[in-house]
């Protein structure tokens, strides 16, 4: 019985075959090395946000237009209007952070006079991306040396999206 069982699973390898994920082999000095890389899920590891408000009552909107022009350099070429919302934001990304500056302003008209809150500061969202890189040497069934290694990696698209999901959310809230 035990070995109709392990006849039975012989035949399954043999209808349904491995799958060899992409690795590398080959041989030197009489040794079989495999190479693996993995990609490793983007980890964040911190988010740090500054923000300050600022609100003004003005008269028009050429005087919201100075305001802006003197504390506000990335809303300066927007165009203003009585009721409006904007954000503007500059991105600066590295190798394991992305840094974003924004501004954000919201104009609501009071009366005969116009409401202005505006919102300025930065977003940090540090991020760890790397690949696993494992080779493994191996003399007949015996392995002799493993050796992992962690490198970083580039975002991929969905990876980003996460990231400015986090910004927007600090912006807003």
């Amino acid at each position: 019985m035990f070995f109709l069982c392990l006849l039975s699973l012989g035949e399954s390898k043999i209808r349904y075959p491995h799958r060899h994920s992409h690795r590398d082999h080959y041989v030197s000095n009489g040794a079989q090395i495999q190479r693996k890389t993995t990609d490793l899920p983007m980890n964040i590891t911190g988010v740090k946000t500054d923000k300050t408000e600022g609100v003004y009552t003005v008269k028009d909107l050429k005087s919201l237009q100075k305001i802006v022009q003197s504390a506000y350099p990335l809303l300066v070429n927007e165009t203003l209007s009585e009721a409006m919302e904007k954000t503007k934001y500059k991105v600066d990304r590295k190798q394991t952070s992305f840094n974003v500056e924004f501004e954000t302003i919201k104009v609501a008209k009071e009366g005969k006079e116009l409401k202005a809150v505006f919102n300025k500061g930065h977003v940090d969202v540090g991020y760890l991306a790397m690949t696993e890189k494992k080779e493994i040497k191996r003399f007949g069934t015996r392995i002799f040396h493993t050796r992992t290694e962690h490198v970083p990696r580039p975002l991929t698209d969905h990876e980003v999206k996460i990231i400015f999901d986090i910004v927007k959310e600090k912006i807003h809230n």
